[in-house]
Parts: structure tokens; C-alpha cells; sequence
């Protein structure tokens, strides 16, 4: 059996050419607002976007702080607020990210383990790693 794999794409593009203008060390200066949209292909939740100035220093951080936010929101639609997502093989060609969900459970006998589901509506099974 194999497990579902969730996947969606990631586009950024630029939203407004010098649309963002930011003071650093003392100088104004401008800089591309950037558009990263991310949308569900086989599975049924909104995409989301986020919006962040080019070459901000703080960028990768912000914008995965923001994915995984994303992430979680889409896990309670899909009522799985107890899994997490395990991303594996993003193509740059297309943009799309493919991922397994992973469930975790604290056994008091043994160390935690992650299992992860065989398809959307868990009707195949669940396999412990």
C-alpha cells in the first residue's frame, strides 16, 4: 500500500515593481513587493499567500513562519490537527511540493513514534515506522 501523497505548488512573482520602500541605515530605498501564492492540487483547502519585500534579511524565516501557519490551518480543515507534514521533493520545474502526514503518539513504554496514513480517508490503514 502506498501512503496519499498531499501536494501543492509554490509561485512567487512580483507583486509591484519597487512597491516596497524600507529605510536601512539611514537611506530610503525601494525594493520589488514579492507575491508567494501556495495552492492545494489534490486535496480540498483555500490557497494562501503572502506578500514580503525582495531580498528582505529575514526573509526564509518569515516566510516559513507563515507556510507553516498555513499548514496547520490546512490540517485542521482536513480534520488532522494531529499529524504533521512530512515534505519530501520539491520540482522546480513545476513548483509543486509533495508531502506524507505523519502522526505522532507518546507511548509511555517507548520512545515517541510516527506513523503515517495510507491515504486521504485513512480507510487503508496506518503504518508505524
Amino acid at each position: 500500500m502506498k501512503p496519499y501523497i498531499y501536494k501543492w505548488t509554490k509561485i512567487t512573482s512580483v507583486f509591484a515593481i519597487k512597491g516596497c520602500e524600507y529605510i536601512e541605515n539611514g537611506i530610503i530605498k525601494k525594493e520589488d513587493l514579492m507575491h508567494t501564492v501556495w495552492t492545494p492540487i489534490n486535496f480540498d483547502c483555500p490557497p494562501v499567500n503572502f506578500l514580503l519585500r525582495k531580498n528582505h534579511t529575514h526573509e526564509v524565516h518569515m516566510t516559513n513562519t507563515f507556510f507553516n501557519l498555513a499548514k496547520e490551518d490546512w490540517l485542521k480543515r482536513l480534520g488532522k490537527s494531529d499529524h504533521i507534514w512530512n515534505e519530501f521533493d520539491f520540482d522546480d520545474e513545476t513548483k509543486t511540493q509533495s508531502a506524507r502526514l505523519f502522526m505522532t503518539y507518546d507511548d509511555k513504554n517507548t520512545s515517541s513514534t510516527f506513523t503515517y496514513n495510507s491515504d486521504e480517508q485513512d480507510t487503508k490503514g496506518i503504518f508505524k515506522l
